[in-house]
């Protein structure tokens, strides 16, 4: 069995970092549509056998996906602690920890990222600057202490190493593509997809601020 676990930022607190260019009410929605895109491909997924939100009491409940409340939004690395207290996940073969803020990737780039996995093993996939951990793949999922962040793509190989777990590395598009900043909003809209985040964007009129920026 594998699981997948979203860990989920507080709305009105995501995406600060686009507060130059996006109202409040603009980043939730852009974080609502991102997240329906990812649970998209984790639905149409052939190797996950369930999808856990990792959320605040404030976050609504969705349809055929568990939710672990937490008391307070801490981080992820608290978050995936949170989830691991629940048998279903620490007692599942391998658990992938996938952001909320992957608008691009897709059910294939999942399925090749969880696909024959070996046991005592992780996958990682980094973030486009290979700074940021985008993806990790843990088998079991208990393996090792999460450490999300910055830095986190050399910070959880250099774990894995130490424990002497095997580690692969996985470089697909959409999967190295987390919309963080500005630059990443700009460079996400410069190629139409057929996503829900580009959709919202498009309709809200926020790309065509973008293109005028």
């Amino acid at each position: 069995m594998v699981v997948a676990v979203v860990p989920l930022k507080n709305l009105k607190l995501a995406k600060s970092r686009l507060s130059n260019i996006l109202a409040e009410g603009e980043r939730k929605e852009l974080v609502l549509a991102m997240f329906d895109d990812v649970l998209v491909s984790l639905r149409a997924s052939h190797f996950i056998d369930e999808i856990f939100i990792v959320a605040d009491k404030y976050f609504d409940p969705v349809a055929d996906v568990q939710l672990i409340t937490e008391i307070k939004n801490r981080g992820y690395d608290e978050a995936i602690v949170e989830a691991l207290k629940d048998s279903r996940i620490n007692q599942a073969q391998a658990m992938l920890i996938l952001p909320a803020d992957l608008p691009l990737v897709s059910r294939d780039e999942l399925n090749t990222l969880i696909k024959d996995q070996e046991d005592r093993s992780i996958r990682i996939a980094g973030a486009r600057d290979q700074d940021g951990t985008n993806a990790l793949v843990m088998k079991p999922p208990h393996l090792l202490a999460t450490s999300f962040g910055v830095g986190s793509f050399k910070r959880h190989k250099k774990f894995a190493k130490a424990l002497s777990v095997k580690i692969e590395e996985v470089n697909l598009p959409g999967l190295s593509f987390d919309v963080d900043t500005e630059k990443d909003l700009i460079d996400f809209v410069q190629t139409k997809s057929d996503t829900r985040t580009y959709r919202f964007l498009d309709e809200s009129g926020i790309i065509g601020r973008l293109n005028n920026l």
